[in-house]
């Protein structure tokens, strides 16, 4: 399995959810910058900085900022699913309009990802924005997406060593689960 996630701009949460469905999917992570934050979280030989070509391997993870260049073309034909992630506001959901009509050249196979949601936020006003997608969700904000880099666990993995920030974390691991269904409805993959 491929899934690329990405945005034009930063600050979106391209690495939280790359790094959440990779821990689900067991995925490889590359990344197209050299500084990624995926670098407060995984060893330098657990990622791939990849600038001129993608590895062969089936079960990455493309987790690219950035605009439109040969390799991100690559990265997106060759991916099951591309995840666009956006906050709420105007600026983002521009940029992410942006993102989308492009992505869209390439494969219709796209999630737009409204992150950080907090109380106060029509999912449904933002949906309408991307007329043409025909799939969604929404991840609520949550301090579980900080701990990923304080920790430097994913979420199963913060619950695992931490039981007691099930009931804190429930509403994001919710919102996750419903994103990996959408995943795993294309792919025919088990629910792990």
């Amino acid at each position: 399995m491929r899934v690329t996630v990405l945005n034009f701009k930063g600050g979106q949460g391209k690495t939280s959810i790359a790094l959440t469905v990779a821990e689900r999917y067991q995925l490889g992570m590359i990344v197209n910058e050299a500084y990624s934050s995926v670098q407060l979280v995984l060893e330098p030989d657990s990622y791939f900085v990849a600038t001129k070509k993608l590895p062969d391997n089936d079960d990455l993870i493309f987790d690219f900022g950035g605009g439109v260049t040969p390799l991100m073309v690559e990265a997106v034909k060759t991916s099951d699913w591309v995840i666009i992630p956006t906050q709420a506001n105007a600026a983002d959901i521009f940029v992410a309009q942006q993102c989308y009509e492009s992505v869209s050249n390439y494969s219709k196979n796209v999630i737009v990802v409204f992150n950080k949601i907090v109380v106060g936020d029509n999912t449904k006003e933002l949906e309408a924005k991307f007329p043409n997608c025909k799939h969604f969700c929404t991840i609520h904000y949550s301090k579980a997406i900080e701990n990923i880099y304080v920790e430097k666990l994913g979420i199963a993995e913060q619950i695992k060593k931490y039981p007691q920030k099930r009931r804190a974390f429930s509403k994001i691991l919710s919102d996750y689960e419903k994103l990996f269904q959408v995943i795993s409805s294309n792919l025919k993959l088990p629910i792990n």
